[in-house]
């Protein structure tokens, strides 16, 4: 389901990515990108993520290497990438939800705040020189 979802305010808070599936906030439990594009998990896995309240950089799907959490490769405009810039592009609104932990040294999931929409998306490098 791509827009607002009847029932659902912004900072309305869920248990864990099941109760966003759920609900129909975020199609998926694992990937960060929906499966429609239509909706993004901010989980904090990338070295480039940023999120500082009012701008959000979110770094996509692809090209990172798991161990050390940096990207290795440039991302490509396919698969999640390509479906959430479809639907920007086509004026469609991106729900966006932030994963809470307790703290960076112990990552445990106490919830998941689904914060407001996309209303810009920028495609350039950042650190590492990778295409993001």
């Amino acid at each position: 389901m791509i827009g607002e979802i009847e029932g659902v305010e912004d900072g309305a808070i869920f248990a864990d990515r099941q109760a966003l599936h759920d609900a129909g906030v975020h199609r998926g439990t694992r990937a960060g990108i929906g499966s429609g594009g239509e909706s993004v998990v901010l989980p904090g896995g990338y070295v480039d993520d940023v999120d500082d309240g009012e701008v959000i950089i979110y770094t996509g799907q692809g090209g990172r290497d798991l161990s050390s959490g940096r990207q290795v490769k440039d991302q490509e405009l396919t698969r999640g990438n390509k479906l959430l810039a479809e639907n920007f592009l086509e004026g469609n609104p991106i729900r966006v939800s932030e994963a809470q932990c307790m703290t960076l040294l112990l990552p445990r999931l106490v919830g998941i705040n689904m914060v407001g929409y996309i209303v810009s998306i920028v495609i350039g490098q950042r650190q590492g020189g990778m295409d993001i």
